[in-house]
Formats: C-alpha cells, sequence, structure tokens
C-alpha cells in the first residue's frame, strides 16, 4: 500500500476553514443598516435645491426592501438610520449659527418619529396589500412629525420634494398629505413589483392578487397625478397684480444681523426708493403693491418715530402699498408681524404670526434649558406671542 503525504502549510492549519464564510456572512448582516441608511441619503438628495423628486421613488423602494418581513424591533432600529440618513443633512442649516449641538439634538429627536414608522410598516409588510398600508404608516408618521412636540417640526415633509415633480397636480386633491401618499406607495410599490418579478423567474409561478396590488400601487399614483393635471391653473381668476419684492440685506450674516440699528430697515427703504425712481423714469412698470419680507424693519415702527417715518417715506414714493415685516411690542408682548403700510393712510392692518418657531421665537423649557445653557438663553431673550 502507497501512502501519499500531501503538505500542509502551517497557517493552514490554524486558520478554520469556515473563518472566510463567517466573515462575510457577518458583513451581510450590517448591508439592511447600510441600504436603511443610503437609502435615506438618496430621499435627502432629491428634496431642492436639487430638481431630482424623481430618486424619492427608489429611495422608498430600497427602505421597502429593507423592512418587508422584518420584527417590529429590527423596523424601529432600520428606521432610525433611515432617518438619521435623510434628517442629517437636509436640517443642517439649523446649526449654522448655534454650533452642531442643536442640529444633531434636532435630528435624534425627529428620527424618533422615522423610527417608529420603521417599527410600523415592519409590521403591516406582511399584511395582504402591504404597499397601501405602508404608505399610510408613513404619512401618519409625518402628521404626528408636525404636531409633537411643541407644536411639531414639519421641515421635510415628502410633499415639499415634490415641486418640480409629475406627482405635484395631487396636491390639489388633498394637500401635502395625498401627494406625500402617492409618492411612498409608488415606491413601495416599485419594490413589491420587483420582488414578486423576481420570485416569479425562479418559482415559475405568479401570485396574482399580490401582483395585481403591486402594479396598481404604482400605477394608480402616477395615472391620478397625470389625471389631476386638469384640476391645476395658473391661470389668473380675476386679471393680474404685479408684485415688487424687495430683498434689502442685512449689514452681517449670523444671529447678530440687526445689531446695528435701522441697519436693515434703511436698506429696504433705499430699494424702495431706487424701485420708485426706475417707474417714475418708465424704466419699470409700476407694481400694484410692494413685499418686505419677515424682519425688514429691525426697529418697531410703532414705538421709534424714525423708523415710522422712514417706512412712510418709502411707501409715499413708490405710491402703492407696502407690506413690511416686522417685531412689534404691544402690552409688554412681542408680536412677529406682517404690517399693511398705505402711501396715504400709514398702516392701516396687520398679521401677528401665529405658528411660531420653537428655539427660535420661542424657549420651550426655559429653565432647563438654561440650567444646561445660559448661552442658549440670552439668544432668546424674550418669547413671542401668538
Amino acid at each position: 500500500m502507497t501512502v501519499t503525504a500531501t503538505s500542509v502549510d502551517e497557517s493552514d492549519q490554524l486558520q478554520p476553514q469556515g473563518a472566510p464564510a463567517s466573515r462575510a456572512a457577518r458583513l451581510v448582516r450590517f448591508v439592511p443598516a447600510l441600504a436603511a441608511a443610503l437609502s435615506g441619503v438618496l430621499l435627502y438628495v432629491s428634496f431642492p435645491p436639487r430638481t431630482l423628486w424623481w430618486l424619492a421613488v427608489p429611495a422608498f423602494a430600497v427602505f421597502g426592501w429593507v423592512l418587508r418581513g422584518r420584527t417590529w424591533k429590527a423596523g424601529l432600529g432600520l428606521g432610525y438610520l433611515f432617518g438619521l440618513g435623510f434628517l442629517l443633512p437636509l436640517l443642517v442649516w439649523t446649526g449654522v449659527e448655534v454650533g452642531p449641538v442643536p442640529w444633531l439634538a434636532l435630528v435624534a429627536i425627529e428620527a424618533i418619529f422615522v423610527a417608529l414608522v420603521g417599527a410600523g410598516v415592519a409590521v403591516v409588510s406582511k399584511l395582504p396589500a402591504w404597499p397601501v398600508w405602508a404608505a399610510a404608516v408613513w404619512i401618519a408618521g409625518e402628521a404626528a412629525r408636525a404636531r409633537v412636540p411643541f407644536n411639531g417640526f414639519p421641515w421635510g415633509k415628502i410633499a415639499f420634494g415634490q415641486a418640480d415633480g409629475v406627482f405635484l397636480p395631487l396636491a390639489a386633491l388633498g394637500g401635502t398629505p395625498v401627494l406625500g401618499f402617492a409618492v411612498v406607495l409608488c415606491g413601495f410599490g416599485l419594490y413589491e413589483v420587483v420582488r414578486l418579478a423576481l420570485d416569479a423567474r425562479r418559482t415559475r409561478a405568479v401570485q396574482r392578487s399580490a401582483a395585481a396590488v403591486a402594479l396598481l400601487s404604482v400605477a394608480v399614483p402616477v395615472v391620478g397625478a397625470v389625471a389631476a393635471r386638469s384640476l391645476v391653473s395658473d391661470k389668473a381668476e380675476d386679471g393680474y397684480a404685479t408684485v415688487a419684492l424687495i430683498q434689502g440685506n442685512v449689514p452681517r450674516s449670523g444671529l447678530e444681523f440687526n445689531a446695528q440699528r435701522r441697519a436693515v430697515l434703511d436698506n429696504h427703504a433705499r430699494e424702495t426708493m431706487r424701485l420708485a425712481a426706475e417707474v417714475k423714469a418708465g424704466k419699470t412698470p409700476k407694481p400694484d403693491f410692494v413685499l418686505w419680507p419677515e424682519n425688514s424693519s429691525d426697529v418697531d415702527p410703532f414705538a421709534n418715530a424714525d423708523a415710522y417715518a422712514v417706512i412712510d417715506g418709502a411707501a409715499k414714493a413708490i405710491g402703492v402699498p407696502i407690506s413690511v415685516g416686522g417685531v412689534v411690542e404691544r402690552g409688554g408682548k412681542l408680536w412677529n408681524e406682517q404690517i399693511l403700510w398705505d402711501p396715504k393712510k400709514g398702516p392701516t392692518d396687520g398679521y401677528d404670526k401665529r405658528q411660531i418657531q420653537p428655539f427660535g421665537e420661542y424657549l420651550p423649557l426655559r429653565s432647563l434649558i438654561g440650567a444646561i445653557n445660559s448661552n442658549w438663553t440670552s439668544m432668546v431673550r424674550q418669547d413671542f406671542s401668538r
């Protein structure tokens, strides 16, 4: 009998044969988490200032792939990662002037709502016609996020990213909920179509009812949006109005933009005077009214005669009403007000902002926040009224 001995490298002896496979298995476990975060980033990319609105559909298709068939606990974690991928870049502007801590805190809180949505989608993904239920869960999450806490924070509604998209006419039927529902449904439906097609290719069997629901989930939003175009028109109902928009700018960026007294007001008055000169010279058509932005008067015109005179002079020069944004004080309370200033009658009407911004125009939990960092409370010295 002949025995043949095969030499074995020492490293091969020490290395378990299943190690590469186990490493690959561990890496595969991270794929859903990575896909959840990246699909959130993809959803962010679909938002303005880019006009890539259509990316919202594949973003939700990937999110559907990540969540379908999972437990609610897995859906909770994957939904949170999706929320971070979406909201971290979307809300980065909130930390420009106040630093990263408020930005990260806001994202961490808002992503909880998306996490709960992820858990809900994972649960309903086991139901028949699950794309419909999943889209409804997402819209319910948006509704909750727009209401709590502190009257909500609706920034990032799916509808807000669809201003240039084919789904926009659906807003005429039911506002942002219907528009957002259509986009999300189309995304989840797209994933279900692909999944069923791959299953049919592998098993040679077609689940007809599920396939019908999946196809309708994609087709109905698109067809409905096209049909709703007849409800939308940019034609004037009763003539046209010419509006002059004045952006006078501020002397410096940051939270101290109005530290230089009357600088912002003078900038807007100066631009309005320039417009009045162009109208008088026949270079520019005379507007029906002039619109100044929020905080265009950095001085209360009712408490400061010089500010009153500046606005009144600008209105008389242009000869039409000016809508002026300013902060006014009445009875010891601050109001963020838009004032209608007539060239002959002066201030005739006003609108007080009702949905004031937490942590910007009023500070919830002021004593608690002050105990953490007194600098934060100094940024909002007095709460606005509504």
